[in-house]
C-alpha cells in the first residue's frame, strides 16, 4: 500500500498546477470510490485496531538489511520520512484524503456527475451514495477512527471540512457530533506541545516525532 501511495504521490507532486492535480485525482474513479470506502468503514475498535495490526506487521528480512522498506527511498519535498511502520499507513491515509479532497475541490455544492472517464469509468461521485457509501453518520464513525492518535491523522480533517462543503448533508449532520471540537482538541494540544519543545531545543533531536509532524502539517493537500 505504501509504495502504490508514494507512486500517486510522485504523480502528484510531477503536476505542478492545482488544475493538473484535480484533473489526475480525477481519472481515477474506481481509486477514489476504493479510498472513501476504506477510510470511512464504520469498525469497533478491536475491528479496526486488528485492521492496524494487520497493515502493520512488518514482513522484512532483517538478516537482509537492504532488502528492508522501511526507509524512504528518495527524498520528499515535505521532508516527510517515516520511521515506523505505522506511520506508512497513514501515509497512505494522507495520499488517499488528497486525492480525495482534489477530486471534490470546486465542485458545485450537491452537484454529481453523470459523465465517464475517456476510459469509461463512471466519475466519481455520482450521487450521494456514491460520496458516502456508508452515509453520513456511519462516515463520520468510520472518520474519527483514524483520529485515535494525536500525532496521527490530521488530514482527515481537511477531508472532513471538504466533504462537508460539498455535500450540505453531511455538513448538518458533522456539527451534530463530537467530531469537530472533542477530538480536534487532542490534536491541537499535540501540535502545540510540540512548537513548545522545539522553541528550546533543536527539531533535529527528536527525528521521529518532526517525522510525524512534517506528515500530518506539511502535506501539500490542494491550493485553495
Amino acid at each position: 500500500m505504501y509504495v502504490a501511495a508514494d507512486r500517486i504521490d510522485q504523480a502528484l507532486e510531477a503536476r505542478p498546477s492545482h488544475s493538473e492535480k484535480v484533473k489526475f485525482a480525477r481519472s481515477h474513479p474506481e481509486f477514489l470510490r476504493a479510498g472513501i470506502k476504506f477510510l470511512t468503514l464504520n469498525q469497533n475498535v478491536e475491528d479496526w485496531m486488528a485492521m492496524m495490526e494487520y497493515l502493520t506487521h512488518s514482513r522484512c528480512t532483517f538478516n537482509r538489511p537492504w532488502k528492508t522498506p522501511h526507509f524512504s527511498n528518495r527524498s520528499r519535498p515535505t521532508g516527510r520520512v517515516i520511521f515506523q511502520v505505522a506511520g506508512y499507513v497513514y501515509d497512505v491515509v494522507s495520499t488517499i484524503s488528497t486525492c480525495l479532497i482534489l477530486a471534490i475541490s470546486n465542485l458545485t455544492q450537491d452537484k454529481f456527475y453523470n459523465g465517464t472517464t475517456t476510459s469509461g469509468k463512471k466519475l466519481w461521485p455520482q450521487n450521494s451514495e456514491d460520496l458516502l457509501p456508508f452515509g453520513s453518520t456511519a462516515t463520520i464513525a468510520g472518520l474519527r477512527l483514524w483520529l485515535s492518535t494525536p500525532a496521527e491523522g490530521h488530514v482527515i480533517y481537511k477531508l472532513a471540512v471538504r466533504l462537508a462543503l460539498y455535500h450540505a448533508p453531511f455538513s448538518r449532520e458533522i456539527f451534530d457530533v463530537d467530531l469537530v471540537m472533542t477530538t480536534t482538541s487532542t490534536h491541537l494540544v499535540f501540535a502545540s506541545t510540540y512548537c513548545q519543545i522545539q522553541a528550546v531545543r533543536n527539531p533535529s533531536d527528536d527525528l521521529q516525532t518532526r517525522a510525524r509532524i512534517n506528515h500530518s502539517f506539511t502535506q501539500p493537500v490542494i491550493a485553495e
